[in-house]
């Protein structure tokens, strides 16, 4: 075995750049969503500070109703000014004249009428401007509680980048294990070794015997997967002694 094959190699590879994506995305849509999630708390929350009794049109357009009320009001009395006046002057032919305070008595009623309505029109709008922010109250209610609901694609965009880095762990590992394939019979290797020295020399030493012989470490060494060490040949050494 010689570590990772070039298939392990380009599918970790294509793992970790997927993850990698992922990571990305799920970043990018938190970002979006919690944009999206601040901006409509700020809104309806400054709506339901309100409270239900609360006018709902804005300054403008209550503005505006209440000018065109007025002005509605303004030209009606004109209109009926003039019109009274004609009509009185009409009498006869225009040759006999209206009993006294007749035109001003029926202008004061006609204008009073006038000014009724207005104040009957000012009260159903200012009515309708606080019905209309109960409404707002109403819908701010519920989009305050929907609005946890848009981080949900956020959330299972983490869980899914969460997975991917998890995946991308795991083959990161794999691969390490197999570039590290080596490592355990070198650290079984050198632990045989260890023992077999620290054996035989607390033998010798203790006094429990001979020390262990050439055969016995040739053995050892055998059994423990390191090479046998090489015995010396006397045969070639000449004979000294006579």
């Amino acid at each position: 075995m010689c570590g990772p094959s070039a298939a392990m190699k380009n599918i970790n590879n294509e793992i970790q750049s997927f993850s990698g994506t992922m990571v990305s995305e799920a970043k990018t849509i938190f970002g979006d969503a919690s944009s999206m999630f601040n901006t409509i708390s700020n809104a309806v929350g400054k709506v339901i500070a309100g409270g239900p009794n609360q006018q709902g049109w804005g300054a403008g357009l209550a503005s505006s109703v209440t000018a065109g009320i007025v002005n509605a009001a303004a030209t009606a009395g004109r209109n009926i000014k003039s019109a009274l006046g004609a009509a009185i002057g009409a009498i006869g032919g225009g040759n006999v004249v209206a009993p006294s305070g007749a035109m001003a008595n029926v202008t004061a009623n006609a204008l009073e009428n006038v000014e009724a309505q207005k104040t009957q029109q000012e009260e159903q709008a200012t009515v309708a401007n606080y019905q209309q922010g109960n409404a707002n109250y109403n819908e701010a209610i519920a989009a305050g509680e929907k609005a946890p609901s848009m981080l949900d694609t956020a959330n299972a965009a983490n869980a899914n980048a969460m997975g991917g880095l998890k995946t991308a762990e795991t083959s990161q590992q794999s691969i390490d294990s197999a570039n590290n394939w080596w490592q355990p019979l070198v650290m079984k290797g050198i632990g045989a070794a260890a023992s077999l020295a620290t054996g035989g020399l607390s033998n010798f030493a203790l006094g429990g015997g001979e020390p262990i012989s050439g055969a016995g470490i040739a053995t050892a060494a055998q059994q423990s997967g390191l090479a046998a060490p090489i015995a010396p040949d006397n045969s070639a050494i000449p004979n000294q002694i006579s």
